[in-house]
């Protein structure tokens, strides 16, 4: 591909959109070239900042060569469709779509077209985590058995969309799925079933703002997640401990880790967070084909399949088996442990 920029689309100006704009600026091979938003006050905001155009839809994108989705979800695979019909290699906020029809939509029509597509799940190029990855796949902790995933958030400035069931709104689809991912990809394992209870315990929507569950894993692990938004404003940090054989590993977001095992205890701490820096920089080389999308379609997939699962059994009071997708669908052909 030739070493000109790469002239990339923001679609959606929202707070997504700006922290994705930003750290494209700040990414060598590429440049913000479109704003696509149907607000023509926000979409011009975001694009005069950046020196880019604004278009009110996706209509022409012969001047592009790939974009950012970051819309509300009811958004997402309508928008992911027509980037894949467009030929642009693409980084899809997550959940990808609302159901895992819309997920196996999405995917098929990037896949069929040989596009890159690269889900957003931001919080795995956190130094901390990328860390405590390295660790678990070096063997530091043995054989993970057990996970637990606590996401306290304080009601901060949370769009109005997040309150409306239709709109793919509730706790656990708005941030609690990053922690869903957290676990497949630190612990390397799938999840099997999920139990679990909550719903809106306080507030007056028809969307969960509490979800508590537990999930059984590949090769008899089990995991535990708590996800709130709380109507009080409060310290967000995620707190994930993935426990093994041979020790255990605590990772809390922006903060650091810490660690135990038969050798003594460990630590790792933070400086900084440039998450979203790490993936455009990994988004921009596999958009031009330098590497393969660090997180992959069959990552988004696994991850909105749990939260369904959990989801479904909170609403029914019943166990439920995870939908893995086809035979043959992981892809993960690369991760963000390493290098990205």
């Amino acid at each position: 591909m030739s070493s000109a920029a790469l002239p990339i689309a923001i679609i959606g100006a929202g707070k997504a959109g700006r922290q994705h704009a930003a750290a494209l600026q700040g990414t060598a091979g590429c440049r913000v070239a479109v704003v696509v938003d149907p607000d023509e006050t926000a979409g011009r905001h975001l694009a005069d900042a950046y020196g880019a155009a604004w278009r009110s839809a996706l209509d022409d994108a012969s001047d592009l060569a790939a974009a950012v989705v970051a819309v509300p979800h009811h958004l997402l695979e309508g928008a992911a469709l027509r980037c894949a019909e467009a030929g642009l290699a693409t980084l899809l906020e997550k959940p990808m779509a609302l159901d895992l029809g819309g997920a196996d939509r999405v995917s098929d029509a990037f896949a069929s077209r040989g596009l890159p597509l690269q889900v957003g799940f931001v919080h795995r190029f956190r130094e901390e985590s990328r860390a405590a990855y390295a660790l678990i796949r070096e063997g530091r902790i043995g054989r993970p058995t057990f996970v637990s995933e606590v996401k306290p958030y304080g009601v901060q400035n949370t769009p109005a969309w997040v309150w409306r069931r239709e709109l793919g709104g509730g706790a656990l689809l708005y941030n609690g799925i990053h922690g869903l991912d957290r676990i497949r990809w630190l612990t390397g394992l799938e999840a099997l079933r999920a139990d679990a209870a909550g719903g809106a315990l306080t507030h007056d929507v028809d969307v969960d703002d509490t979800i508590a569950g537990h999930l059984r894993l590949g090769g008899g692990a089990l995991a535990q997640v708590l996800v709130q938004l709380s109507p009080f404003p409060m310290d967000g940090h995620w707190t994930t401990t993935v426990y093994g054989t041979e020790g255990a590993i605590e990772v809390r977001t922006g903060q650091g880790l810490r660690g135990w095992g038969y050798d003594g205890a460990f630590a790792f701490g933070v400086e900084r967070c440039d998450r979203f820096s790490a993936q455009a920089a990994a988004f921009v080389a596999a958009a031009r084909g330098s590497r393969p999308p660090a997180v992959t379609a069959h990552d988004g997939r696994a991850a909105l399949a749990i939260a369904l699962g959990l989801l479904e059994s909170a609403e029914h009071a019943v166990s439920v088996a995870i939908d893995a997708g086809p035979a043959g669908s992981d892809d993960r052909t690369s991760s963000t442990g390493g290098t990205t």
